[in-house]
């Protein structure tokens, strides 16, 4: 896994770490104290599909304008980066085909990029596309975004969080990402959890925000663990992603 591409992808991770763009960056930063897990953990600490956040939270009503606004600006993210032409409205874009969700749109990305002459693969939704040449890369970014105008991020998705959203991820990265990542091997600090109060506020606050992944995968140890290309790491970017399931953000 990559560090700089999951700093820029905490609040929603836009269509894979390879290119994301953050509404909101993150620092990692231990609080003080240490929560106790808020629900119960999983018997296998693999599977996400048993882990459950103790709150619900809802999507307010999405508007065609709104969803419209977030598909323009996802791919206007990808082509500003190679300093592109960005599209004025939806008319300059390919056909929408579906919006989807989180978990989707990185192998969609992948299997499109790869039907348009971009050998590239997903794995826990960071798109790698290898070989790629540097007088490649402005056709690659413009396959890119017309693939992500096919298959845009659900806006729902794209919102900013709440205090709920928040809490969900505070849940899941203490109750499920820290088990998971254990399960493999690496050790994580206890002593340097914050208390889920002092969380949820620097996250609303846009302060540093906690997450596990800044301490462990920056030591030598687990070079192979954080590396998506090893097959080690690429089963614990799929188990152990560094974000709550987008369901269990927005229901």
């Amino acid at each position: 896994m990559s560090l700089n591409a999951f700093r820029s992808s905490r609040r929603w991770m836009l269509l894979g770490a390879a290119l994301s763009v953050a509404l909101a960056t993150l620092v990692g930063c231990a609080g003080s104290g240490k929560s106790a897990p808020s629900a119960p953990q999983p018997k296998n600490p693999r599977d996400v599909t048993a882990w459950s956040p103790s709150v619900t939270p809802t999507s307010g009503p999405i508007t065609e304008q709104q969803q419209s606004q977030s598909r323009l600006e996802q791919v206007a993210q990808i082509l500003r980066i190679h300093n592109l032409p960005e599209p004025a409205s939806e008319a300059e874009l390919p056909p929408l085909v579906r919006r989807v969700s989180l978990e989707d749109s990185g192998p969609l990305a992948a299997q499109c990029l790869t039907e348009h002459g971009f050998p590239s693969t997903s794995t826990g939704g960071i798109v790698v596309t290898e070989d790629l040449a540097d007088e490649q890369n402005k056709a690659w970014a413009k396959v890119r975004s017309d693939c992500t105008a096919q298959y845009p991020v659900d806006a729902k998705y794209t919102q900013q969080w709440g205090a709920d959203q928040w809490k969900v991820d505070y849940e899941y990265l203490v109750d499920y990402y820290v088990p998971c990542v254990e399960s493999f091997g690496v050790s994580i600090d206890k002593d340097t959890i914050p208390e889920e109060r002092a969380f949820i506020e620097a996250g609303l606050s846009g302060g540093d925000v906690w997450h596990p992944v800044f301490d462990w995968a920056k030591k030598p140890e687990y070079r192979a663990l954080k590396d998506e290309n090893t097959p080690e790491g690429a089963e614990l970017a799929e188990a152990c992603r560094q974000s709550p399931p987008s369901n269990k953000l927005w229901g």
